[in-house]
């Protein structure tokens, strides 16, 4: 009986988050549009690939990848310096596979030679 009450909640915990994340991504679609470039004429040579790349939306993010993130507001694009791979519930470094709290609104694929 406890051990099913225990499942119960964990699964509720579950949609909970995944209910709070859809949300977020809704709420970053509605202000942003999908298809902005990187303004930022000065991005390192190790993102020089990726200039010409065009940001997606979080929402579209794959799980099997190591992708760029960044955060596109008014004040213009924010991008993350390290790879990240998306999980279950949020985001993680890819190089260290450490579990980051994070709230990005875009992505594109890393192309950073490690």
């Amino acid at each position: 009986m406890a051990d099913g009450l225990i499942l119960q909640i964990r699964d509720k915990n579950r949609r909970a988050v995944l209910q709070q994340t859809q949300r977020r991504e809704a709420a970053a679609r509605e202000h942003l549009t999908s298809k902005i470039t990187d303004p930022d004429p000065n991005a390192s040579s190790a993102r020089a690939d990726n200039s010409n790349m065009e940001w997606q939306p979080i929402a579209t993010a794959p799980f099997d990848r190591d992708l760029e993130l960044a955060v596109i507001n008014y004040n213009g694009t924010h991008m993350f310096v390290f790879p990240c791979r998306r999980i279950l519930g949020g985001w993680m470094k890819a190089e260290t596979n450490t579990p980051i709290i994070v709230y990005p609104t875009h992505w594109r694929e890393w192309h950073n030679p490690r």
